[in-house]
């Protein structure tokens, strides 16, 4: 946080230069708030995610979850978790939902 309030009082500094030079600077305003708009619409889609993915709906809310990478946590696989029992509890979208691939498709 208190990095981006610097990097704003940066931008108010700094001269805007024609074009889309002072742009730039004015991110963390943009990124804060689609941070915000997106823990409101994961609160709204936590319960439909559920039955989604049960209808193989392949769409990145579906497969939207905490931890790295592309859908929810997927410690559950592996020989690791096999041999601790932890096989038997999918993922969210592996009911034959189609993975979609592109940056504009995670969520």
């Amino acid at each position: 946080q208190h990095a981006a309030e610097a990097h704003r009082a940066a931008a108010r500094a700094a001269q805007p230069r024609g074009g889309r030079a002072g742009r730039r600077l004015q991110a963390p305003v943009g990124a804060d708030a689609r941070a915000r708009e997106r823990r409101v619409h994961e609160a709204r889609d936590a319960r439909g995610a559920r039955e989604e993915a049960a209808d193989g709906a392949g769409h990145a809310r579906a497969r939207r979850g905490g931890g790295a990478g592309q859908g929810g946590w997927r410690g559950l696989r592996g020989r690791r978790a096999e041999r601790q029992g932890r096989r038997d509890r999918p993922p969210a979208a592996a009911a034959g939902a189609p993975r979609p691939h592109h940056r504009a498709h995670q969520g």
